[in-house]
């Protein structure tokens, strides 16, 4: 039996946001627009437990594996690493993409990528943070130190959805920025701040300066043994009616996630009207509507959505920065639902 060679060299690409910046978009964007001869794959991490940012991504024809419930930071741990592993080890690609939580503190997975675990195995190229303008310049978000600390760790900075931002706001986004101490600290900075629609950003704006070393060690290859990393899925598919509910708090943020019959079926317009009038920061899923499956991210009055291929189960997620009330938020989902199958 003839043993592969070691994984070595993987270039990797950090791209750093908040919640409802755009990352998913611009991933979608990246995927679409890779050079054929080069093989990618995507780890997400997601603050809630459902886990819908894969599927997302899933139907791009690239590698997704995902880490949902918390911060991938935190976790630099044993989930993260054994998902890190497993990726590189069962799809052996030449460029990772990595996007973690909006929420993550993304210092410490710098740390674990940059250690010597994964000395020569991975390539750190460059650090992106993706951002709102309409968020910059709002000082509960300038004050925010999960918000600063994705600001402080990227050699670019990218402000997204700028169609959707009067001028004056992008000029006074990019007057914050460029004033901050961090603007002066790397020449990607120093060269301007990019500005785009649809997180359509360019690879070359991830790259920085690669950073090389050893072969995977033996103590990563032992946590790359055979892992069962889709554990929060093994449960049996729920029935019509039945919403499997997951939940999650960290850093003054709350998560309530359902896992859905893929017998259930909405009204396309309804759901969409009632994503927009939940009072959530943040709602994203896949539903099966009269229409087929569609895929929804809504971030405050934002919305994105698009038919999509067949689903395994549906999927809602939400997030707020407050307490969410589980009952009250899907009696108005449900609202937008067609009735129930009969048995």
């Amino acid at each position: 039996m003839v043993s592969k060679a070691p994984v070595q060299d993987v270039r990797v690409h950090l791209l750093l946001g908040f919640l409802g910046v755009g990352k998913t978009t611009a991933i979608r964007h990246l995927l679409a627009h890779r050079p054929q001869d080069e093989r990618w794959a995507v780890l997400v991490n997601e603050f809630g437990e459902i886990g819908v940012d894969a599927r997302l991504i899933g139907d791009t024809g690239v590698a997704v594996k995902q880490i949902p419930g918390g911060c991938m930071c935190c976790a630099a741990g044993p989930v993260t690493r054994v998902a890190l592993n497993a990726l590189l080890r069962q799809e052996r690609p030449d460029r990772l993409l990595i996007e973690p939580s909006g929420l993550g503190h993304p210092k410490e997975i710098l740390q674990l990528l940059q250690g010597p675990d994964y000395a020569s195995v991975l390539q750190v190229e460059g650090v992106l943070t993706l951002l709102d303008p309409r968020q910059v310049v709002q000082r509960r978000y300038q004050e925010h130190e999960l918000f600063r600390d994705q600001i402080e760790a990227a050699h670019r900075w990218v402000l997204n959805k700028a169609d959707l931002c009067p001028p004056e706001i992008l000029q006074q986004a990019e007057q914050w920025l460029l004033e901050r101490p961090e603007a002066q600290a790397h020449p990607a900075r120093q060269a301007g701040i990019r500005t785009v629609s649809a997180g359509e950003i360019a690879l070359s704006w991830l790259q920085n300066r690669a950073q090389r070393g050893a072969a995977i060690p033996a103590s990563a290859a032992r946590a790359m043994s055979p892992p069962t990393l889709d554990w929060r899925q093994a449960p049996e598919p729920p029935q019509p009616g039945q919403w499997i509910e997951l939940a999650h708090a960290s850093d003054g943020f709350h998560s309530l996630g359902w896992r859905i019959s893929v017998r259930e079926v909405w009204d396309a317009d309804a759901l969409l009207e009632c994503l927009l009038g939940l009072g959530v920061m943040r709602s994203k899923g896949v539903l099966l509507t009269q229409r087929g499956w569609l895929w929804f991210n809504v971030a405050g009055d934002d919305l994105s959505a698009g038919l999509c291929g067949p689903q395994d189960e549906a999927v809602v997620e939400l997030i707020d920065d407050r307490a969410l009330d589980a009952g009250r938020l899907r009696q108005h989902l449900e609202a937008a639902r067609q009735p129930l199958p009969t048995p």
